[in-house]
């Protein structure tokens, strides 16, 4: 009768321990649905740039890595599970040189035929830049241009720009764009970074 005993607790050790195993084995695979590669390709399918390793923060679910952009550092947030961006924010902004700005002299100058409005909107911006006593944007920190920036927002609403500028929002540069046709009224919202669409609000006047 002792030694039946000891052999169903022997047993019911052993269903015990193969039965957490199965468990572990499970809930560690569940953990991610994407693996460290899975998410460099969706890193670097998105976002210009050299792209760190990504590390997984199992407690939260999602993968972060830093991609480095001409300087630029930017801490990137996706979902382990979906593939989804969460969040990108600026962490290190290049400093500009004397080399640099020679460099950017010169462009200036040979882009001398450059869109008169874009020209208006930037020395907007500047004077702004000025009077704070700091630069907040300048067009080192994104990828998409002013100009390709109002391309893409005519190309969803065609009209006539009326507003166009570079925002910054919890380190997320965008453009905020308004374009008016007849007694339409559209505001967009594109990420500096990517040329996606935030944002879109369109407005009728009745009157």
């Amino acid at each position: 009768m002792k030694k039946k005993t000891v052999m169903m607790t022997v047993g019911l050790v052993v269903l015990v321990l193969i039965g957490f195993g199965i468990f572990h084995f499970f809930a560690s695979s569940a953990s991610s649905d994407y693996s460290k590669k899975d998410i460099t390709q969706v890193i670097t399918a998105q976002y210009p740039g050299k792209v760190s390793e990504p590390q997984l923060n199992e407690k939260e679910g999602f993968y972060e890595a830093v991609v480095d952009h001409e300087g630029n550092k930017y801490i990137i947030k996706v979902d382990a599970n979906t593939g989804e961006v969460k969040g990108l924010e600026l962490t290190e902004k290049r400093i500009e040189t004397n080399t640099d700005a020679n460099k950017s002299t010169d462009t200036e100058k040979e882009t001398g035929n450059a869109n008169t409005e874009d020209q208006d909107i930037g020395s907007e911006k500047g004077q702004e830049d000025d009077e704070d006593g700091e630069t907040k944007h300048t067009e080192e920190d994104v990828t998409v241009s002013m100009s390709k920036a109002k391309e893409i927002a005519l190309e969803r609403f065609p009209g006539k720009i009326d507003e166009a500028e570079l925002d910054e929002d919890d380190g997320r540069y965008l453009y905020e764009i308004k374009i008016i046709n007849g007694n339409e009224e559209a505001e967009l919202e594109i990420d500096a970074f990517t040329g996606e669409i935030l944002y879109q609000n369109i407005e009728v006047d009745d009157d």
